[in-house]
């Protein structure tokens, strides 16, 4: 298996058998000049789980994502130091960084009713794609209490004790 391309190529090219051993993945560009040559942005799962080169951005593939929106009530800080081009990341801070962190919840579950075999996925950085929308889209990401910092300290934590924070 290879690791998926980069995410800023998410949603721009096909896969013959996703990521698996001897796949090949296509990024089609519009570009006349980039048609005449087949191989290009083409490449291939091999043996050694690495792709057998690595995409390139479409000349018709251009522009900004548009600024995250959030409400106030989100509560989450978004950093986007380096722009809103294709590839730009942008860090992702909850308002009380030293209490709570962000993630994507699980479909239809909110904090309050969050199991403790349930582990929301972190996330720490949103990235402009190819089609120029965020990833992560921003609108899925929430705040929640983040794990207590005595983690393997021979004490079971009762607010450590759930798949979040490896089961304390």
């Amino acid at each position: 298996m290879c690791e998926p391309p980069p995410i800023k190529f998410i949603g721009l090219y096909q896969c013959t058998h996703g990521f698996q051993y001897n796949s090949e993945c296509r990024l089609p560009c519009e570009e006349s000049s980039t048609q005449l040559d087949p191989a290009h942005n083409v490449i291939r799962c091999q043996k050694d789980g690495s792709w057998s080169g690595s995409f390139h951005l479409c000349d018709s593939i251009k522009g900004p994502c548009e600024l995250p929106h959030l409400s106030i009530t989100d509560a989450l800080i978004i950093n986007c130091g380096q722009g809103y081009e294709i590839g730009a990341e942008c860090n992702v801070t909850c308002l009380d960084d030293e209490k709570k962190e962000v993630v994507i919840m699980p479909y239809n579950v909110t904090e309050r009713y969050l199991e403790h075999w349930m582990n929301p996925t972190r996330v720490q950085r949103i990235i402009c794609t190819g089609r120029r929308q965020w990833y992560p889209p921003p609108e899925e990401l929430v705040c929640i209490k983040r794990c207590e910092p005595f983690i393997a300290d021979n004490y079971c934590d009762g607010g450590n004790n759930w798949a979040f924070c490896d089961y304390d």
